[in-house]
């Protein structure tokens, strides 16, 4: 069975045979299951991440606040979908007062 040391110091990982290749995912499976299940997790989180502030900063987008308030609400100004070639902006407001957004026109859309 191989070890890291082994894995690490193959001479020509282009000519590796079947039986190695099932060799080292044995062996990886067995020891770093849970470190690549983490891994994954991370690698997805920083690359979400990464394309929000893409977006954000190829569309001219802000990051949305999230606040600790004993109430949930919503609040958004100049919101407007990004699809549409000429939108329509406004603002919203929703919360235990404000609870209700009928939404007309072309804004429908999204």
């Amino acid at each position: 069975k191989p070890g890291v040391h082994d894995i690490l110091h193959i001479d020509n990982p282009k000519k590796i045979s079947i039986i190695q290749i099932l060799d080292i995912a044995s062996f990886m499976h067995g020891h770093y299951k849970q470190a690549a299940f983490e891994l994954i997790d991370i690698f997805s989180k920083i690359d979400a991440y990464l394309s929000l502030a893409k977006a954000c900063q190829h569309y001219q987008l802000c990051f949305p606040e999230v606040t600790d308030a004993e109430e949930p609400s919503i609040h958004a100004e100049q919101l407007y979908h990004l699809l549409l070639p000429t939108p329509v902006s406004y603002d919203v407001q929703l919360n235990k007062e404000s609870n209700f957004l009928f939404l007309t026109g072309a804004n429908m859309a999204g």
